[in-house]
């Protein structure tokens, strides 16, 4: 390019890491920016139908609720969700199920009719955080169905010892594939699937006979005569 400078053409390089970095951390900061000061201007309007839930609402990570109100719920939503102690949930309660009746909608231009909550536009109807999960397990699962013995073991075994697995043992709404059934085995079972998962139902079914088999042991019997 030509320096404006010097008037001399130079070789020189646009599109390194560093200015590249530069610019995206640049234009993330002008548009938060630009979010935050809509937001002051114009908080809430929207011209979908509104019956979104109250603010402040709090419900457990396994309520069906989450799977079609986790935000966003339309076009220009602004509404925000956030994760909460067990401290915090029980000072502040756990809400109610709230209603949220459906409403037709039909698209104009193709005639398309849809059944969506009242409050969320159309495509919007999802958790699209567990979505992202359900594809990116699905996409491994399968890719892991491919190794031979050997690898499908080191891979489940390193699932079976990260964050995912021990979030399941603390009753997260989950589960992990972790083991693999030795092939003469899932076949006298008749199972087609031989990955072995877990879920939080596994580990407490596990410490629920563990505290069985304690009781039993710690119970005295009678001293025969």
């Amino acid at each position: 390019m030509v320096d404006p400078l010097t008037g001399k053409t130079e070789l020189v390089q646009l599109g390194g890491p560093r200015r590249l970095r530069t610019i995206y951390n640049a234009n993330l900061c002008s548009a938060r920016a630009a979010g935050q000061w809509e937001r002051i201007l114009l908080p809430g309007i929207s011209d979908r139908p509104r019956r979104e839930p109250p603010a402040g609402l709090i419900l457990p990570v396994d309520s069906p609720f989450w799977d079609t109100w986790m935000p966003p719920n339309g076009w220009g939503c602004k509404s925000w969700a956030r994760q909460v102690t067990k401290a915090e949930a029980a000072r502040r309660r756990v809400s109610e199920e709230p209603e949220a009746p459906d409403r037709v909608v039909r698209n104009e231009r193709t005639g398309e009719v849809r059944i969506v909550p009242t409050g969320i536009d159309p495509g919007w109807q999802a958790n699209s955080g567990k979505l992202r999960l359900d594809g990116a397990e699905a996409f491994m699962v399968g890719k892991i169905r491919l190794w031979p013995d050997e690898a499908q073991v080191a891979a489940l075994r390193d699932i079976a010892t990260r964050w995912r697995v021990r979030r399941i043992m603390n009753a997260a709404p989950d589960r992990a594939p972790v083991g693999l059934l030795p092939a003469e085995i899932a076949t006298r079972a008749g199972l087609s699937d031989r990955l072995v998962w877990v879920n939080s139902n596994t580990f407490r079914h596990a410490v629920n006979a563990a505290e069985m088999e304690s009781e039993t042991m710690g119970k005295s019997s009678p001293n025969p005569e």
